[in-house]
């Protein structure tokens, strides 16, 4: 008999990976260094959904990784972000939702 996890039990794993991956967007990518600022800790949670929702739903690391320097470079505008820097982030995203 195939035991599937609790729907609450899903549901909460998602609440958590979203935690971690918010964290790493703010930590780590954070094209306009406004990390240092608390009250601005949200300023990039719908980059985070969107790049997590584009894992999940099959995009590659590098797909990810171009959303989040597209981002980055022409909707925030820092036209010298290092895709590098969103390509590692873009990693670890993968790393934490294959958990």
């Amino acid at each position: 008999m195939n035991h599937l996890p609790d729907s609450s039990d899903q549901k909460q794993h998602w609440r958590n990976q979203r935690a971690v991956i918010r964290e790493l967007l703010w930590d780590e990518w954070d094209p306009i260094g406004i990390n240092i600022i608390d009250c601005a800790m949200d300023e990039y949670d719908a980059y985070a959904d969107q790049a997590t929702a584009m894992m999940r739903n099959g995009a590659s690391v590098e797909e990810t990784a171009r959303y989040l320097t597209d981002i980055a470079r022409h909707h925030i505008g820092m036209p010298k972000f290092l895709h590098a820097v969103s390509l590692a982030v873009a990693i670890k995203i993968k790393r934490i939702i294959q958990d």
